[in-house]
């Protein structure tokens, strides 16, 4: 009896030892990491793109767009675009296969200087894969037998890990340029995004000032930043599922159709990233911080709008109806139109 105690003794101090040596390394490599991080981070130096006001920005992002990738999208359309992406935290472009969603992802992501193969990369895209079920698919998950965390996908667990050193370092009140950052869920509807995508959900309400963590197993919580949007390209076919009511409650969808493409530009021609990134104050203007008020005559059509649909028994949510209030608030002023009810058909749309 005394020998099995001995040997059970040696057994159990030997997996403490273990254990405690593995969390030290651990611990100590991901330091490091986030030291590396950290003085990347307050250490930028790079060129900005300029701009005089938001319709300029809006007409450099056409532009570049038009110029470069040869790709016909109207000024309407980039600031419905930009809008969306600025006010709302998931954006969806959907269509049927082909007409252009991911592409133009990539393109809008060229044209703030985002999407680079340099150590400034702001832009990573994320082929979702059938069957995935939880975060753990998308991110991966914290091993407890090895003290770290195993990433599925290694590129957003370190976009994340910036992200959460970032959003840190500000309120630490630390000096360094914000910069927006751009995940691309492509084919997001190959699995219910409400399953693996479920800890972003609750983010989807952006306010600036409110705090917003996820948490990825163990001490692992990270702080979400304000500077981070998710974009998603769903298409609509057997091999899809459908999008959850509470996540369309939640996000822009923008329809594409093949009309929206000429079939004369349809050649591959390499689009060369933006030289120049974007602030990410660049797009805080597009977002309503309490300064603009939705103007009467949109306010009155709205209000029109859902009392015909609430009599069909079709109820619009309050955040569904806050959501178009800030964006006929900014974008009012921003669409090149003589149609005084354009923003509000956009964020109807």
């Amino acid at each position: 009896m005394n020998e099995i105690e001995t040997k059970y003794d040696d057994s159990s101090y030997d997996v403490f030892a273990t254990n405690t040596m593995l969390k030290i390394s651990s611990d100590y490599e991901y330091k490091n990491k986030l030291k590396l991080i950290t003085e990347d981070i307050l250490n930028r130096k790079q060129e900005y793109i300029k701009y005089e006001n938001s319709k300029d920005l809006i007409k450099k992002i056409q532009i570049f767009i038009n110029n470069e990738a040869e790709r016909d999208i109207s000024y309407n359309e980039i600031v419905n675009i930009i809008l969306c992406i600025s006010q709302g935290f998931l954006t969806i472009f959907a269509g049927e296969p082909g007409t252009g969603k991911t592409s133009l992802c990539n393109l809008l992501a060229k044209s703030l200087g985002l999407n680079t193969q340099k150590s400034n990369n702001r832009f990573l895209e994320v082929s979702v894969e059938k069957g995935w079920t939880s975060k753990s698919d998308f991110i991966g998950y914290y091993n407890p037998l090895t003290r770290k965390f195993d990433a599925s996908n290694s590129k957003v667990f370190e976009a994340l890990t910036i992200l959460n050193e970032e959003r840190i370092l500000k309120e630490n009140k630390k000096d360094f340029d914000e910069l927006p950052y751009l995940i691309l869920l492509d084919e997001a509807n190959l699995s219910p995004m409400e399953h693996y995508w479920a800890d972003f959900m609750n983010v989807c309400d952006i306010d600036i000032e409110q705090e917003h963590e996820i948490n990825l197993g163990e001490e692992n919580i990270y702080k979400v930043s304000n500077c981070l949007r998710f974009l998603a390209t769903i298409n609509y076919d057997h091999t899809t599922e459908v999008l959850s009511p509470r996540l369309i409650d939640r996000a822009w969808i923008i329809l594409l159709d093949y009309k929206d493409l000429n079939i004369n530009n349809l050649i591959n021609k390499k689009v060369i990233n933006n030289e120049k990134i974007i602030k990410f104050e660049a797009l805080e203007q597009f977002i309503n911080i309490n300064n603009k008020e939705m103007p009467k005559l949109l306010e009155t059509r709205l209000k029109n709008i859902i009392d015909e649909l609430n009599s069909k028994a079709i109820n619009i949510s309050p955040r569904v109806c806050k959501m178009i209030k800030n964006y006929c608030a900014i974008g009012d002023g921003l669409f090149q139109t003589d149609n005084d009810l354009l923003a509000l058909d956009f964020a109807v749309a």
